[in-house]
């Protein structure tokens, strides 16, 4: 009795593993888009994760390709959180779509979470006010958005 009971927290530690290994890679998966994907669905706006790579990067502002398209990710301003990207990054990106977009590019992803080399970056946890409205220095004549 007592090798089982010794048994069940490394079982139990296996089980937890193995089901959030499941959940994650299912849903990352399920919600994996391509641009053009996104470019022709019928819906006007919509939270949508897509891979690909930064093509351009200046102040948090950035350009991903993926093979099908471009889409331009506004994340926040610098003063909230500086985005180490740069040209060539391979990234995935989740967030809201915005349908106009400057040329070139099929629609603006209002950033939420961007994962690259392992790293996740999470900048807010859902649709809304961002946090960085909320929580704006005192001096907003200094303040950049990039928008």
């Amino acid at each position: 009795m007592k090798k089982v009971l010794m048994r069940i927290p490394f079982i139990m530690l296996g089980l937890a593993i193995a089901v959030g290994y499941f959940v994650e890679h299912a849903l990352s998966n399920e919600q994996l888009r391509t641009i053009a994907d996104v470019r022709t669905s019928s819906g006007s706006s919509g939270i949508v994760a897509i891979s690909g790579t930064i093509t351009e990067a200046h102040e948090n502002r950035f350009v991903m390709k993926d093979g099908t398209g471009t889409a331009e990710l506004y994340t926040c301003p610098e003063w909230y959180r500086v985005i180490d990207l740069q040209r060539g990054d391979k990234v995935v990106v989740t967030g809201e779509v915005v349908r106009h977009a400057s040329p070139g590019c099929d629609f603006i992803l209002s950033v939420f979470k961007i994962s690259h080399d392992g790293d996740t970056i999470v900048l807010r946890d859902r649709p809304g006010t961002p946090p960085w409205i909320r929580n704006k220095p005192a001096d907003t004549s200094q303040v950049s958005y990039g928008y």
